[in-house]
Protein backbone atom coordinates (compact mmCIF):
# COMPACT_ATOMS: atom_id res chain seq x y z
CA UNK A 1 0.00 0.00 0.00
CA UNK A 2 0.98 3.63 -0.54
CA UNK A 3 0.15 6.70 1.90
CA UNK A 4 0.38 9.43 -0.60
CA UNK A 5 -0.57 8.83 -4.10
CA UNK A 6 -0.68 11.65 -6.80
CA UNK A 7 -2.86 10.83 -9.79
CA UNK A 8 -1.95 13.67 -12.56
CA UNK A 9 -5.71 14.02 -14.60
CA UNK A 10 -6.98 15.57 -17.81
CA UNK A 11 -10.91 16.02 -16.46
CA UNK A 12 -11.61 16.63 -20.55
CA UNK A 13 -9.64 13.18 -21.84
CA UNK A 14 -10.79 10.10 -19.76
CA UNK A 15 -8.48 8.14 -21.23
CA UNK A 16 -5.92 9.88 -18.61
CA UNK A 17 -8.01 8.33 -15.82
CA UNK A 18 -10.16 5.72 -16.54
CA UNK A 19 -7.98 3.16 -16.12
CA UNK A 20 -5.91 4.77 -13.23
CA UNK A 21 -8.46 5.18 -10.49
CA UNK A 22 -9.50 1.80 -9.77
CA UNK A 23 -6.02 0.58 -9.82
CA UNK A 24 -4.98 3.31 -7.00
CA UNK A 25 -8.32 3.26 -5.41
CA UNK A 26 -6.84 -0.20 -4.41
CA UNK A 27 -3.19 1.18 -3.76
CA UNK A 28 -3.94 3.07 -1.53
CA UNK A 29 -6.09 0.88 0.24
CA UNK A 30 -8.62 2.81 2.74
CA UNK A 31 -5.90 4.80 4.86
CA UNK A 32 -3.97 5.96 1.84
CA UNK A 33 -4.03 9.35 0.27
CA UNK A 34 -5.10 10.26 -3.18
CA UNK A 35 -4.44 13.61 -4.75
CA UNK A 36 -5.69 14.35 -7.86
CA UNK A 37 -3.64 17.04 -9.94
CA UNK A 38 -5.29 18.43 -12.99
CA UNK A 39 -2.99 21.31 -14.70
CA UNK A 40 -4.41 24.23 -16.71
CA UNK A 41 -1.56 24.55 -19.51
CA UNK A 42 0.60 27.58 -19.89
CA UNK A 43 -0.42 29.88 -22.56
CA UNK A 44 3.56 30.57 -23.55
CA UNK A 45 4.30 34.40 -23.57
CA UNK A 46 1.90 37.19 -22.33
CA UNK A 47 1.82 38.08 -25.88
CA UNK A 48 -0.59 35.21 -26.58
CA UNK A 49 -2.63 36.03 -23.52
CA UNK A 50 -2.94 40.06 -24.83
CA UNK A 51 -5.50 38.39 -27.14
CA UNK A 52 -7.37 36.59 -24.79
CA UNK A 53 -10.54 38.19 -23.16
CA UNK A 54 -10.32 40.00 -20.20
CA UNK A 55 -10.88 37.78 -17.14
CA UNK A 56 -10.01 34.71 -18.94
CA UNK A 57 -7.35 32.98 -16.89
CA UNK A 58 -9.61 33.78 -14.16
CA UNK A 59 -12.81 31.72 -15.71
CA UNK A 60 -10.79 29.23 -16.54
CA UNK A 61 -9.34 28.52 -13.24
CA UNK A 62 -12.95 28.68 -11.55
CA UNK A 63 -14.71 26.55 -14.09
CA UNK A 64 -11.64 23.44 -13.38
CA UNK A 65 -11.90 24.34 -10.08
CA UNK A 66 -15.58 23.34 -9.99
CA UNK A 67 -15.10 20.51 -12.39
CA UNK A 68 -12.80 18.94 -10.07
CA UNK A 69 -14.37 19.12 -7.12
CA UNK A 70 -17.45 17.87 -9.16
CA UNK A 71 -14.86 15.32 -10.21
CA UNK A 72 -14.27 13.48 -6.92
CA UNK A 73 -17.89 13.35 -5.60
CA UNK A 74 -18.74 11.68 -8.60
CA UNK A 75 -15.47 8.98 -8.93
CA UNK A 76 -14.79 8.94 -5.18
CA UNK A 77 -17.80 9.12 -3.19
CA UNK A 78 -16.82 6.78 -0.93
CA UNK A 79 -13.43 8.45 -0.01
CA UNK A 80 -13.07 11.07 2.50
CA UNK A 81 -9.02 11.12 2.15
CA UNK A 82 -9.13 12.12 -1.70
CA UNK A 83 -7.27 16.10 -2.34
CA UNK A 84 -8.14 18.39 -5.61
CA UNK A 85 -5.34 20.45 -6.85
CA UNK A 86 -5.09 22.56 -9.69
CA UNK A 87 -2.19 24.25 -10.87
CA UNK A 88 -0.89 26.22 -14.01
CA UNK A 89 2.18 25.83 -16.17
CA UNK A 90 4.12 22.66 -17.90
CA UNK A 91 2.63 19.53 -16.93
CA UNK A 92 5.83 17.67 -16.16
CA UNK A 93 7.02 20.24 -14.06
CA UNK A 94 3.66 20.53 -12.31
CA UNK A 95 3.62 17.10 -11.82
CA UNK A 96 6.78 16.69 -10.13
CA UNK A 97 7.04 19.62 -7.73
CA UNK A 98 2.88 18.77 -6.85
CA UNK A 99 4.54 15.53 -5.72
CA UNK A 100 7.64 16.73 -4.34
CA UNK A 101 5.22 19.40 -2.20
CA UNK A 102 2.80 16.78 -0.75
CA UNK A 103 5.53 13.84 -0.21
CA UNK A 104 4.04 12.08 -2.42
CA UNK A 105 5.51 8.31 -2.83
CA UNK A 106 3.83 6.93 -5.96
CA UNK A 107 2.51 8.77 -8.93
CA UNK A 108 0.00 7.15 -10.87
CA UNK A 109 -1.16 8.06 -14.83
CA UNK A 110 -2.21 6.94 -17.95
CA UNK A 111 -0.16 7.27 -20.78
CA UNK A 112 -1.60 8.26 -24.45
CA UNK A 113 -0.61 5.91 -27.14
CA UNK A 114 2.25 5.84 -29.17
CA UNK A 115 2.53 8.73 -31.82
CA UNK A 116 5.86 7.62 -33.12
CA UNK A 117 9.06 6.69 -32.33
CA UNK A 118 9.79 9.13 -29.60
CA UNK A 119 7.34 8.24 -27.70
CA UNK A 120 7.32 4.75 -28.72
CA UNK A 121 6.82 3.24 -24.92
CA UNK A 122 4.82 6.13 -22.94
CA UNK A 123 3.75 9.26 -23.45
CA UNK A 124 5.79 12.49 -23.88
CA UNK A 125 4.73 13.91 -20.03
CA UNK A 126 4.85 10.66 -18.95
CA UNK A 127 8.49 9.92 -20.35
CA UNK A 128 9.34 12.97 -18.90
CA UNK A 129 7.53 12.07 -15.04
CA UNK A 130 9.29 8.72 -15.23
CA UNK A 131 12.84 9.94 -16.03
CA UNK A 132 13.05 12.53 -13.44
CA UNK A 133 10.71 11.30 -10.18
CA UNK A 134 12.18 10.65 -7.19
CA UNK A 135 9.51 8.01 -6.02
CA UNK A 136 7.77 5.02 -8.29
CA UNK A 137 5.50 5.90 -11.20
CA UNK A 138 2.99 3.71 -11.98
CA UNK A 139 2.19 4.56 -16.07
CA UNK A 140 -1.04 2.45 -17.14
CA UNK A 141 -2.29 2.75 -21.08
Amino acid sequence: MFNKILVPIDLNQPDSWEKVLPAVDALAGPEGEVHLLAVLHDLGSAMVGSYLPDGFERHAVETATAQLEAFVAEHFPNRSNVTPHLSHGHVPEVVLATAKKIGADLIAMASHPPDGFRTFFVGSYADKIVHHAPMPVLVMR
